[in-house]
């Protein structure tokens, strides 16, 4: 701080009055409690693929199980105990044991994302463009059809030719199933 002197006054009064200044008061006010940052929220956890799967499936499998009861062409699209169900672990590949439920759904998959098919006939999807009949007098595993090797995997060594539209193969479920999605007009991924 610093000392003024008071000159007019020490004139006034004959004597030389000094007054030390002091800063003026100032208001302080009262300390802010800051409330501790709060992190942001948590990301909602991220679905699994095999969810996002079973979610993009859905409409498809209500599709299915609603037309297997109504549409003709959608008849045998699951195993002989299994025909007409309405229970989904029963209904189309899921009614097969684990090992052979993946091998139908692997044909099934083939069948709808190679786009083989000639509408809802999967056969050009194991003969490629050959004649039914032909390709019937072929060895399976010289076809050229896209789907060949799942056809192979899902006939698990029976004679594929006989088991292309049966109820009690994944070959027959698989390609009933792809006749069904096509003709009752299912959406499936």
């Amino acid at each position: 701080m610093r000392s003024i002197c008071l000159f007019a006054i020490a004139l006034t009064l004959g004597a030389t009055a000094c007054k030390k200044a002091t800063p003026a008061p100032t208001e302080t006010a009262a300390p802010v409690a800051v409330p501790p940052a709060t992190p942001p929220p948590a990301a909602p956890p991220t679905p699994s693929a095999a969810a996002l799967a079973a979610n993009a499936a859905l409409p498809c499998l209500e599709c299915e199980m609603k037309s297997s009861l109504t549409h003709p062409d959608c008849a045998n699209v699951s195993r002989t105990p299994n025909l007409r169900t309405t229970d989904p672990a029963k209904f189309g590949c899921d009614g097969f044991p684990a090992a052979d439920r993946d091998k139908c759904k692997a044909l099934l998959a083939c069948l709808r994302t190679k786009k083989c098919a000639s509408g809802s006939t999967p056969t050009p999807c194991l003969c490629g463009p050959m004649d039914p009949q032909a390709c019937s007098d072929k060895p399976v595993k010289t076809l050229p059809g896209a789907c060949r090797d799942e056809y192979i995997a899902a006939a698990k060594g029976g004679d594929l030719y006989t088991l292309f539209f049966s109820s009690d193969s994944m070959v027959g479920v698989a390609n009933n199933l792809y006749a069904c999605d096509v003709e009752a007009h299912c959406t499936c991924p």
